[in-house]
């Protein structure tokens, strides 16, 4: 039987999603997607994304996580309440993430070290609670390489919507984590996603996963939603000269390590 297609990283449980996630599962596995990560930023989403999987126990794999973005906009004991509660919560779910470093020009730089300080967190209560790490990594792969070895993990991390260059993606496959690429590398442009398409081109195939990030990152026309992960897949056997049969069967290995 053939790999599946695999949507390693969208937000199902999004508000935005609401209405339409299990219209949006449905579509993806008619388009032969087989499993759904979904991506989780805070408390609110969790219950959301548990009962997707009691529906779709086969399909979803669910991950919670505090955002970095929620650095700045969650009080100190607002913060300290919602990190209490990925505490209680993370033995229901699969993975745990959104966590990690989000240093671009747009954040917040007073929170910077806050947001360390609750990576740190995460990255320690991952590793005692043996889940794997989804992390959201923005102009920061150095400093989150340098807290990532520290914490010496030994449980298997993602970074999902890959945005580093090419020897950021070198540094991170010396420690051992699985690079996932979302739409940018289907853009139609030649001159579009090239950071992306270097980095890609740098992945070894034992790390590479695929994403649509839904309902962010839209790389075309029209609602924007799991089954796209297709095209990715179809760029990145392009790009990458693989056979898209061949490129499915690895990326379903990679993401076997996700557990």
């Amino acid at each position: 039987m053939a790999a599946p297609f695999i949507d390693s990283h969208c937000h199902l449980s999004d508000v935005r999603m609401e209405a339409r996630s299990e219209i949006a599962i449905r579509e993806a596995l008619g388009a032969g997607v087989g499993c759904l990560m979904l991506g989780g930023v805070q408390s609110s989403e969790w219950a959301c994304q548990l009962e997707l999987k009691k529906k779709f126990p086969e399909v979803i794999r669910s991950s919670f996580g505090i955002h970095p973005w929620r650095i700045e906009q969650l009080a100190p004991t607002e913060l300290e309440r919602e990190f209490e509660l990925l505490r209680q919560e993370l033995p229901k779910a699969d993975a745990l993430g959104e966590t990690g470093l989000d240093f671009y020009k747009k954040r917040n730089p007073e929170c910077f070290a806050l947001q360390e300080e609750f990576f740190r967190r995460s990255l320690l209560l991952a590793e005692n609670e043996r889940k794997p790490l989804v992390l959201h990594i923005v102009h920061a792969h150095a400093r989150a390489r340098e807290l990532v070895k520290a914490a010496k993990l030994s449980v298997p991390l993602m970074i999902h919507s890959f945005s580093g260059s090419a020897e950021d993606a070198k540094e991170w496959v010396k420690l051992g984590a699985l690079l996932s690429f979302s739409g940018g590398i289907a853009r139609k442009s030649p001159d579009s996603g090239r950071r992306a398409k270097a980095a890609l081109k740098m992945t070894p195939l034992s790390n590479l996963l695929f994403e649509t990030d839904a309902p962010d990152q839209a790389f075309c026309e029209g609602i924007h939603e799991p089954r796209l992960v297709v095209e990715v897949y179809q760029a990145a056997s392009r790009i990458l000269g693989v056979p898209l049969p061949e490129l499915k069967e690895k990326v379903a290995e990679n993401f076997s390590k996700i557990r």
